[in-house]
């Protein structure tokens, strides 16, 4: 994925940033490490990952939700609070279009769900929290 999208070929970055999100992830549980340095470099290059023009709208919103995770991770609870709070104002405005009708409905499902699975391998999981209610309030809004 990531030579695809060096070469412009690849355009759902959400999914790029959710598998080095889950390596970095699972590399924390198989080493029983926590605190376990990234020394891959996955979470940097979440971070680094930006949206293009052509790129799919879902995967852009993934994007920028996976992106929110890292910063909670880091502990960076002002910074992750108002990306998440950005996205979902950007999500608001997508959520009318028939390409994008997974947005704020489907997708917070899944996101939710992952931070469920994940939420105990995550270093700052109470910054964790405040993502999975975010979500969780804006899906009670659209049902």
């Amino acid at each position: 994925m990531d030579s695809a999208r060096a070469e412009g070929a690849f355009e759902h970055p959400g999914l790029l940033a959710q598998a080095r999100l889950k390596s970095l992830l699972f590399l924390r549980v198989r080493d029983r490490n926590l605190q376990r340095q990234d020394v891959e470099g996955h979470a940097d290059a979440i971070l680094r990952i930006l949206e293009r023009d052509g790129d799919n709208l879902v995967g852009v919103s993934y994007l920028h939700w996976f992106q929110c995770m890292i910063l909670a991770d880091w502990g960076a609870a002002d910074e992750c609070n108002a990306r998440a709070l950005d996205r979902l104002a950007a999500d608001a405005q997508l959520m009318g279009r028939p390409d994008c009708f997974e947005i704020g409905r489907r997708q917070y499902t899944l996101l939710r769900r992952f931070l469920e699975h994940f939420g105990r391998v995550f270093q700052s999981r109470e910054h964790i929290a405040l993502i999975s209610r975010h979500l969780y309030a804006r899906l009670a809004d659209v049902r």
